[in-house]
């Protein structure tokens, strides 16, 4: 049942970003909650999501997934960010964060990594004892939104046009 439940999950999260590529929000609903409500159809609700169990990162390229914002590493030197180091700020949340990713579902072109961690309570007490009570159940994937907006994505980056690009943003 664990690993039925986990391929639901990665299958779900899978359809839920590829309707997140496509920017689209039908009158009415939220583009969130949607991904949401794909994730819950997909796990036949024996797994609990809810918007705190999925993280979504926008970045403006794949290579940036998972990387620091930039700081200057000033004397002492040590290689790692010390508080009060100048850096820049990419993500606009006025601090420095290990992650660059900002938070949400990205413009037209960004790059969004989907996160789902949830856990299922076992129900019986010999497994749930040898592997452990709840089970932690994870999925994610990166995809490159679609160009929604007015601009191909060879003149995006992030949903921000590029030098000499189109319009568009987020």
């Amino acid at each position: 049942m664990i690993m039925f439940l986990n391929a639901s999950l990665e299958g779900g999260l899978r359809d839920a970003a590829r309707f997140g590529t496509t920017g689209f929000t039908p009158t009415g609903f939220d583009r969130e909650q949607i991904i949401i409500d794909k994730l819950q159809d997909a796990t036949l609700g024996f797994i609990p999501i809810e918007d705190e169990n999925i993280t979504a990162l926008a970045y403006s390229d794949f290579s940036e997934i998972g990387q620091p914002e930039p700081y200057i590493d000033s004397s002492p030197a040590n290689g790692s960010y010390d508080a009060g180091e100048a850096f820049t700020d990419v993500n606009g949340n006025g601090q420095w964060d290990i992650d660059m990713g900002t938070p949400g579902l990205g413009g037209p072109c960004a790059v969004v990594v989907y996160r789902v961690e949830t856990q299922w309570p076992l129900l019986l007490g010999l497994l749930a004892s040898s592997i452990g009570n709840p089970v932690m159940l994870h999925a994610s994937t990166a995809v490159r939104n679609e160009p929604f907006g007015t601009s191909p994505c060879s003149t995006m980056t992030g949903g921000i046009p590029s030098a000499g690009g189109g319009g568009g943003g987020t």
